[in-house]
């Protein structure tokens, strides 16, 4: 896979960008360097594969993920079809599958998380149009089920993603960049507004049961502790390489 790693705060930031840069460069650049930020959480969740369903509880945040995947590919198809046509790169080198069938499958992947995280949640799968079609979403559920039990032998998770991409110059002549230096834990307190409702699955063929609230004396706040990646711009004599960068960031 491309860039695969947990469900973090990333890609769905293209609505964002959008609203405030007309620049297809920065709005491209910008989502690629989240995509590249996201492996960089390995070492930080290599130890809770047991909870790692757990960890995000916005059920929708996979299928956004899913869904810039499909804005990165179709930016691509545009401006620089040949990219997409290219031998995908990985840590042992060159791939012979092209990136476009990495990001479709990487995309297909998130798809699948979606319907976990749902399935974990009692919700009903909210992907829309041009994504998995309901035909497959057993397979696509079975199969991100599988990868999320199996994540930490995944090749790519293993790759240090700190990375920067230049920007710009600054007055002086210095080299802007966005960096991803590495992970930060944010806790998030959430609740309830309103009395939830809940229902028993109904089997193959029969009628669902009616929706039930759930007794107040069920319904508690919860505190998650997400890791996110940490972005921030730093300005260089040079662009850096990708061991100078490191190096920089290890001396601070």
């Amino acid at each position: 896979m491309v860039e695969i790693t947990d469900l973090i705060f990333a890609v769905d930031s293209i609505p964002a960008i959008v609203a405030i840069a007309a620049d297809p460069f920065l709005v491209f650049t910008s989502n690629v360097f989240a995509i590249l930020g996201l492996r960089s959480l390995h070492d930080a969740i290599g130890g809770m594969v047991d909870t790692l369903r757990l960890l995000e509880p916005c059920a929708t945040y996979a299928a956004r993920m899913a869904t810039s995947l499909a804005f990165v590919e179709e930016v691509l198809a545009r401006v620089a079809p040949a990219v997409l046509d290219a031998p995908a790169l990985a840590p042992g080198g060159v791939r012979s599958a092209p990136l476009r069938v990495e990001l479709s499958a990487l995309r297909r992947l998130f798809e699948g998380v979606h319907l976990v995280v749902c399935e974990d949640l009692g919700l009903a799968p909210r992907l829309g149009s041009g994504m998995i079609e309901p035909g497959d979403h057993d397979a696509a559920r079975e199969a991100a089920a599988d990868w999320l039990a199996d994540f930490a032998t995944d090749l790519d998770l293993a790759v240090d993603a700190r990375v920067a991409f230049p920007i710009g110059r600054t007055v002086d002549g210095r080299v802007r960049t966005w960096c991803t230096s590495g992970v930060r834990a944010v806790r998030l307190a959430v609740r309830f507004d309103h009395t939830p409702h809940v229902r028993t699955r109904a089997a193959a063929g029969s009628a669902p049961e009616p929706w039930q609230p759930v007794a107040r004396s069920n319904v508690q706040s919860a505190t998650w502790i997400l890791l996110v990646e940490q972005a921030e711009e730093l300005t260089f004599d040079a662009p850096p390489t990708r061991e100078e960068l490191r190096r920089f960031l290890e001396r601070r």
